[in-house]
């Protein structure tokens, strides 16, 4: 607070209360602080990006849609832009556009910005184990984790470009790879090593572990568990990127079919309606815009 009075526009006092209602669910804040940055910062193609997620987790995708064409229209190979592109064909059922877009920021020497590299990477391993390429997971996973190989989770500083959940992702994606190709006890290993790590970060910020608790326990066939877990998720607020995260992830899907995680998503879709109400009013009121005017070059 005492940033925001010396300079309203300070970026770092942006980002920091960016990360916070991001992380924490508050996705009217987090709307807010990207609809303000980009009167100030309208050459950032992450910004738009970043409100084409929100308005994505909040369920209005034309809105999505329209930030995230700004976004490309800035710089059309801006990595989370591009991230963000495939997840809204996912949405539409376009797999082939998406996992075309997910090879595109794989490949060899590409560039990592707020874990788009980590996106990309689940978007294919959800693709390959579909299709039985187990192999192709497990490669994969290892090129870029290679510490995984030897059991070790990613012991580097992580930073906006690298988040910690990016890790969790990868190592649990690693994992089912290694459950659904019989190798139980490679898959055993990379879930303890989840579960150590779990307690070292928390769930609402960058460098917390988003909803990799109820993943490892689902995957574990402990079902009880990761529905509690998803249950406190929905009540404290931890719904980053929920949408793809919940609703398009293969390792949640020994939960997917009970009555339970039905209610959870029902009492989530209930939250992201009244907050994209209070957004609906503020556009209104004119405290944001509500389609990003940008001209196409």
């Amino acid at each position: 607070m005492r940033m925001r009075s010396i300079d309203p526009h300070n970026n770092q006092y942006q980002l920091v209360a960016w990360i916070h209602a991001r992380m924490g669910g508050d996705l009217v804040m987090a709307v807010a602080v990207t609809g303000e940055t980009t009167t100030f910062d309208p050459d950032d193609p992450e910004v738009f990006s970043w409100n084409a997620m929100h308005y994505f987790d909040l369920g209005d995708v034309a809105a999505a849609e329209s930030w995230n064409e700004a976004a490309l229209r800035l710089d059309s190979g801006a990595p989370h832009p591009m991230a963000m592109a495939a997840l809204l064909h996912l949405y539409h059922d376009e797999d082939t556009e998406a996992v075309a877009i997910a090879r595109e920021l794989t490949r060899p020497g590409s560039d990592n910005r707020w874990g788009a590299t980590g996106i990309a990477l689940r978007i294919l391993a959800a693709s390959d184990l579909v299709a039985g390429n187990y192999k192709d997971i497990i490669a994969r996973s290892l090129t870029h984790y290679p510490e995984l190989a030897d059991g070790r989770f990613r012991s580097e500083r992580f930073g906006f470009n690298s988040p910690i959940w990016e890790a969790f992702m990868v190592t649990l994606d690693l994992a089912s790879a290694y459950l659904h190709a019989g190798q139980e006890a490679k898959a055993e290993s990379l879930l303890s090593l989840i579960e150590f790590e779990l307690p070292h970060g928390s769930t609402d910020s960058l460098w917390g572990h988003g909803i990799a608790d109820v993943e490892l326990y689902a995957l574990r066939g402990e079902k009880e568990r990761a529905l509690a877990a998803f249950r406190e998720h929905a009540k404290t607020g931890t719904k980053d990127m929920w949408r793809w995260q919940v609703l398009n992830n293969p390792n949640l899907d020994s939960i997917r079919d009970t009555p339970e995680f039905a209610d959870i998503i029902a009492e989530i879709e209930a939250d992201m309606a009244a907050q994209l109400a209070r957004v609906r009013e503020m556009e209104r009121n004119g405290e944001l815009e509500p389609i990003p005017e940008l001209a196409a070059e």
